[in-house]
């Protein structure tokens, strides 16, 4: 997972999304790889 924001309200998304209170959902806003392309997301 990755956040893009340094704030205390998106430390306090990211860990509600890892402990399982909440869903997530996104895409690559740039690609990394040919295996990693912009647009690939999931959600979890």
């Amino acid at each position: 997972m990755v956040s893009y924001e340094n704030t205390k309200e998106a430390q306090r998304a990211s860990a509600k999304i890892i402990l399982g209170k909440t869903t997530a959902n996104g895409k690559l806003p740039a690609s990394i790889n040919n295996e990693f392309k912009v647009g690939l997301g999931l959600e979890i």
